[in-house]
């Protein structure tokens, strides 16, 4: 049977074959242009993290195809890559990455026996592209309720990372609000009594205020510059997803608490992020806006609420998602080397510059160990 590799981009007629493809699997707003386009390279703080240049890679036929989105991150701009090496080889370098939170390899086919032979020829064919493109390395996430890992493991073995925590909503409201912890609902409750009010918006100002949140919420976690969102990444994440795109905002005698997006596709909708203003954490808005979101992805038909994971199985971030239900997924990563030669020599380039920098916290096990 003969197969063919291509690739999709973000722009122009291509949309539409993208959507088209995605119609005919399980696939989830993860895999959307839509939201794809939001790495569009103009923020270089989010390139480096996250990735730009969004891509599907496409193999297969009419009826039996791999589908699996990446986004490119360059390797020339790292700070330990030499400035005059660039004018040397006149080569742009770069590794690949899933869209943020999964992606990975989805598949669909008529027949069992073009399943080896799909999961083969994609894996092949997109060695080679990656050879062409000068791409050194991929790091995909899978998708823990798609199950991707089983396509996978037909051709390597990823490893299990952590777990994440989901809701079922096929179930009534009722077994939904039994299944959470006795402490919770207590809490639910009391942010109710206390009057919590959530609701939903679109307004550009509660959008602002929103992202004030959240921006002080990662300046108290003192996280990843990567991770200080741009407002106009929120105000693209609303305009580009619409109602696939949800703010749930805590509001306690006028003012706004907490806010929280969902974003959706398909059956599965998503925890995507979260903040709120510590001062009024006795009023617990957090359990409460959750409470809101389940709910809610529930009635507009939404068959699971994920929300995701923590930094492991015992931390607080998990504990706290354990206190909605106790349903878990596996989350499983894997890796791969494209060009070798160039990936050893990045990492040696890497060792150097720790050294001049005195920075002697090398994580062999971090991949790809030069971005570390």
């Amino acid at each position: 049977m003969d197969f063919e590799f291509s690739t999709l981009s973000v722009k122009g007629n291509d949309v539409n074959q993208w959507e088209n493809l995605l119609s005919r699997l399980d696939a989830d707003i993860y895999y959307s242009p839509k939201y794809l386009s939001l790495f569009d390279g103009k923020d270089s703080v989010i390139t480096e993290r996250f990735g730009m240049d969004p891509k599907l890679i496409v193999y297969g036929n009419e009826d039996n195809f791999v589908i699996n989105p990446i986004l490119k991150k360059p390797i020339n701009t790292l700070a330990f890559y030499p400035k005059n090496r660039e004018k040397d080889t006149d080569k742009q370098f770069y590794d690949i990455v899933s869209p943020w939170y999964y992606g990975g390899p989805l598949i669909t086919y008529t027949d069992e026996k073009n399943r080896k032979s799909l999961v083969e020829g994609y894996f092949s064919h997109f060695h080679e592209y990656c050879i062409s493109e000068n791409i050194i390395s991929e790091f995909t996430r899978l998708h823990p309720l798609l199950k991707n890992n089983e396509v996978v493991e037909q051709y390597l073995k990823p490893d299990m990372r952590n777990k994440i925590v989901y809701v079922d909503l096929i179930q009534d409201e009722e077994d939904i609000w039994n299944a959470y912890k006795k402490e919770n609902r207590k809490s639910i409750n009391r942010s109710q009594k206390r009057g919590v009010e959530v609701v939903l918006s679109r307004k550009k100002e509660d959008i602002e205020k929103f992202y004030i949140l959240y921006s002080d919420a990662m300046k108290r976690l003192n996280a990843d510059k990567a991770y200080y969102l741009s407002l106009n990444f929120f105000n693209n994440l609303f305009s580009n997803l619409n109602d696939k795109a949800q703010l749930f905002i805590a509001l306690y005698e006028g003012e706004m608490i907490a806010g929280s997006i969902l974003i959706a596709g398909n059956d599965i909708s998503h925890d995507f992020l979260r903040a709120f203003n510590p001062e009024f954490s006795v009023l617990v808005p957090n359990n409460l806006i959750v409470h809101n979101k389940i709910i809610w992805a529930k009635k507009h038909g939404y068959k699971v609420f994920s929300l995701q994971g923590g930094h492991g199985t015992d931390d607080g971030i998990f504990r706290f998602k354990l206190t909605f239900s106790q349903l878990t997924a596996d989350y499983y990563t894997y890796d791969v080397v494209h060009n070798q030669i160039e990936y050893d020599r990045l990492s040696d380039l890497k060792r150097e510059y720790n050294a001049q920098i005195n920075q002697n916290t090398e994580n062999n096990n971090y991949f790809p160990f030069y971005r570390q």
